[in-house]
């Protein structure tokens, strides 16, 4: 029990009735070594708590499709209460109790498909279960999940080629167009779309939130522009572009190298085991030819796929400094301030520094 005059809390506040999710009683037992496995094998291997929470908060942003009074309202608002139940089900797993999973229909489309023997009324109850499937995760899951981001990501950049390929088209323009205007081919894109994407867009409060502060964002980088990487390259690779191409696949078995590596690295061994594997990587990197021309490729590489970035850094980093500080006659640096402050980052206040150094004697 607690009590809060917070604003943002008590508007949001609705009273319902309490549920009881009644505790079911295991079979009593002398606990042992035995019994905590068996216990601990349930909880790691078969227990879906996990699961059936991020259901439940789909079927919760699913409801704000839909008006109050509606059936498909009703349904979900039940479902998030039965969603509890299950919750306890779960956990009463760990104790050894058969319990009841949730409905399949609930959140797998392919539960819902028609079957010979199926009634009316069975295909009535699938047709109805399938409109209303959280089969999908809501938008704002994808700032939970970077897989699912990606995911979706990779899904609107198909649709975006495809549309300017087929037709000229921005997908979004297709996507904003009334049904009725749209072609054959171009309804076709938006059911595949549909299809597709990993991610339903309803109006619920988080799905708006995250709107909100992508809109934000997008401001600031329209003021920020993207980081320019080619001050970071020599400008002159004697590497031809079949070269740099094959060297590049060479750095990305590198980086899935390192990766597999630091991966089964003890946390006791990361620092000294990690200084070797650098030099072992570096000396792979080198035998690839023109040391300049390498570093150019493993830039390239990084920036424009958006993989490596630490390993370039880790071991690249003091002569990609020394590049830029051959281009540039200042260099700017953040401080922590108080009272001037340019930059705000995690809670703390910066203001950004410049100075001028001497190309000339720089080491």
């Amino acid at each position: 029990m607690f009590e809060t005059d917070n604003e943002v809390l008590t508007k949001a506040y609705r009273k319902l009735p309490a549920i009881e999710c009644v505790q079911k009683k295991g079979e009593k037992c002398i606990v042992d070594s035995k019994a905590i496995h068996k216990a601990t094998r349930i909880v790691l291997g078969k227990n879906d708590i996990g699961s059936i929470t991020n259901r439940i908060t789909a079927i919760t942003s699913l409801m704000s499709n839909y008006d109050k009074d509606s059936v498909e309202y009703k349904t979900l608002l039940y479902r998030t209460q039965a969603g509890q139940a299950y919750q306890q089900d779960s956990i009463d797993a760990i104790k050894g109790i058969k319990t009841t999973p949730m409905p399949k229909e609930w959140y797998d489309k392919s539960a819902c498909k028609f079957k010979e023997e199926d009634t009316t009324e069975d295909m009535d109850r699938k047709e109805f279960n399938a409109s209303i499937c959280v089969n999908k995760k809501p938008y704002f899951f994808m700032y939970n999940y970077p897989q699912l981001k990606r995911e979706y990501q990779k899904c609107i950049k198909n649709a975006e080629a495809k549309s300017i390929i087929l037709w000229n088209k921005d997908f979004n323009i297709i996507k904003n167009t009334p049904i009725t205007q749209l072609t054959v081919d171009e309804l076709k894109l938006l059911d595949d779309v549909e299809r597709m994407i990993p991610i339903f867009d309803a109006p619920c409060t988080m799905n708006r939130i995250c709107k909100y502060v992508e809109r934000d964002i997008s401001k600031f980088f329209e003021e920020y522009p993207a980081f320019d990487y080619t001050c970071l390259l020599s400008g002159n690779s004697i590497f031809s572009h079949r070269k740099e191409l094959a060297v590049q696949a060479k750095i990305k078995n590198i980086i899935k190298c390192f990766q597999k590596h630091i991966a089964q690295l003890h946390i006791k061994d990361t620092d000294s085991n990690l200084k070797t594997l650098h030099m072992s990587l570096k000396l792979q990197l080198m035998k690839c030819g023109d040391y300049n021309s390498v570093l150019d490729a493993f830039v390239k590489y990084v920036y424009e796929s958006h993989t490596g970035m630490y390993l370039l850094w880790s071991l690249m980093g003091e002569e990609l400094i020394q590049r830029m500080t051959k281009q540039h006659k200042t260099i700017s640096y953040p401080i922590a301030s108080e009272n001037e402050t340019d930059v705000v980052y995690q809670g703390h206040r910066f203001k950004i520094n410049s100075e001028v150094i001497d190309n000339d004697n720089n080491e």
